[in-house]
């Protein structure tokens, strides 16, 4: 008598696992190397910056249940203008920061709390200063990122849910009570007087700029007149300063300064305005 057998199997492919608990194991990661542009100093082209103050902070967030350290490798500053690079250092910059591991809530909807820890770089800790004084365009960076550093501190209570990481971002805070010498900042613009045949009938005149400055420094303005190519066809100068936005007794500007500053135009420049196609105003 012969009997038939069938054999059966069964197999899982591609399970994700939602959460696990236990250690994690140490282990390190590494960030980067990498590069940040900065564009807030775009259109700064000349002059100098000494700021009283300045914080660089590397703000996490933990959304896994281990403890972790960040560890800063490079911070460079670049400046392509002047091929000049600052490289971060200091007390703060040369020790592991500690991170805080997350906690679970109970709700199974919205299983974790994160922590968040923050990195304060400042003139106590690092040289950030002589970082933003520079002007830089991008900032080159390294860090590394250790799980678990110390072992297995939480006997075997680290977790992680599926979807959970570490986030860390970079953020300055320059205050702007600082010093400038001879700043410079400057702009490009398209720029046209009009296309009416009227236009060639003006003989001279004067250009009234409008200037809302927030800021507690004064200065003057210089327009230069670019043609399609780009190379400069004439200059005008206002032969008034903008003012600097009044201060309180806290040190903080109370409003905005409004001024109105003229460019007189003579017949024989005239002409080299109606042929403009931009101006790059510099104050």
């Amino acid at each position: 008598e012969f009997r038939r057998v069938l054999f059966r199997s069964t197999k899982f492919t591609g399970l994700v696992p939602y959460f696990a608990k236990g250690y994690l194991g140490r282990d390190t990661y590494q960030l980067g190397p990498g590069t940040v542009p900065v564009n807030i100093f775009n259109n700064i082209t000349g002059g100098s910056l000494n700021p009283a103050n300045v914080k660089l902070s590397i703000d996490i967030s933990n959304g896994i249940g281990a403890n972790a350290s960040l560890v800063i490798d490079t911070i460079q500053a670049v400046n392509y203008r002047t091929n000049n690079k600052v490289m971060l250092s200091g007390t703060g910059v040369s020790v592991p920061f500690n991170i805080a591991r997350a906690t679970q809530t109970g709700n199974s909807s919205n299983p974790v709390n994160n922590a968040f820890s923050n990195l304060q770089l400042d003139s106590s800790n690092s040289n950030s200063r002589s970082i933003i004084a520079d002007f830089p365009s991008l900032l080159n960076y390294g860090l590394k990122l250790y799980i678990d550093p110390n072992g297995n501190v939480s006997n075997f209570n680290d977790f992680i849910y599926y979807g959970s990481s570490i986030n860390a971002s970079l953020d300055f805070e320059v205050p702007l009570n600082l010093i400038a010498n001879d700043l410079e900042l400057t702009d490009t613009t398209a720029f046209t007087i009009g296309n009416s045949t009227q236009t060639g009938q003006i003989k001279s005149g004067t250009f009234s700029l409008n200037v809302g400055n927030g800021f507690p420094i004064g200065g003057y303005i210089q327009m230069y007149l670019l043609n399609s190519y780009g190379s400069i066809v004439d200059s005008l100068f206002s032969t008034n300063a903008f003012i600097a936005a009044p201060i309180g007794t806290n040190g903080i500007v109370t409003s905005t300064k409004y001024s109105t500053l003229t460019m007189p135009i003579s017949e024989a420049r005239m002409q080299n305005v109606l042929n403009t196609d931009r101006k790059s105003t510099r104050l």
